[in-house]
């Protein structure tokens, strides 16, 4: 859900706590959740539009991020298969290696938010100097070497940077506050989404498509987003309860 804006998520949470209230209501986890997703919500929706929604810059950033990260995984396997040689070529593994540590030792990091992936790139631009040799020790296509593919994934991440910072001074307030709020409200509709899917699977009578009702906005706002697309779509009609597995017997 990395290309999801503040705003889709404020759609998603409005989604959930008046169309989707009733189902959340049907079970334990979002009778226990819906206060905490109130809050979050209220929280969410003083903030300015420039800084919530996709615009401004919102398709440069989607594009900015994609090839970001585009070139973050291709130097992540690049490395991983150097790596594998280590039976044959202990040096070449090791700068594989100290090359991913470096730049992506992880590809979990790329679901981080827009600013971390600057901040991560800004902090890691001394390296380049200093793993040169390891870098120019790999060839990639087009003749080059893992070196500029590395330069061009930092300079994505720069680009971000850049963006980031013309749309919080176009909202008047910190970025900062932005990525918070987008992180914390990933993290409780994650954590809610968790519950329901635990508490369906432990045969509670819920629906079996409880995750699908509840959360199936959400989804589709992630899907238009990872598309390409700028505005998200439109919210599906209010939903009748939930059908039990014991209803639906009967």
């Amino acid at each position: 859900m990395r290309h999801l804006t503040l705003s889709d998520l404020s759609l998603a949470l409005d989604h959930l706590v008046e169309q989707r209230r009733e189902a959340l209501l049907s079970c334990a986890a979002g009778r226990s959740y819906l206060p905490l997703l109130e809050r979050q919500r209220a929280a969410v929706r003083p903030l300015p539009e420039a800084l919530t929604a996709g615009e401004p810059f919102s398709e440069a950033l989607v594009a900015v991020d994609a090839r970001h990260d585009a070139y973050a995984r291709a130097i992540f396997h690049m490395t991983e298969a150097y790596e594998k040689l280590a039976l044959v070529d202990p040096e070449l593994a090791r700068s594989a290696r100290a090359i991913r540590k470096a730049f992506v030792p992880q590809l979990g990091m790329l679901h981080a938010a827009y600013a971390d992936e600057a901040e991560h790139a800004v902090a890691r631009e001394p390296l380049l100097e200093e793993l040169r040799p390891q870098l120019e020790r790999i060839p990639v296509a087009g003749g080059a070497t893992l070196d500029a593919w590395v330069r061009a994934m930092l300079g994505e991440a720069g680009k971000l940077a850049e963006l980031l910072y013309e749309r919080a001074q176009k909202g008047g307030v910190s970025q900062g506050d932005a990525a918070r709020a987008r992180s914390g409200t990933l993290a409780l509709l994650t954590r809610l989404r968790g519950a329901v899917r635990d508490e369906v699977a432990a045969d509670t009578g819920l629906a079996p498509n409880l995750d699908d009702d509840l959360f199936g906005y959400l989804d589709e706002l992630d899907l238009a987003r990872a598309g390409g697309r700028a505005q998200p779509p439109p919210p599906p009609p209010v939903s009748v309860r939930p059908t039990t597995q014991a209803s639906g017997q009967a």
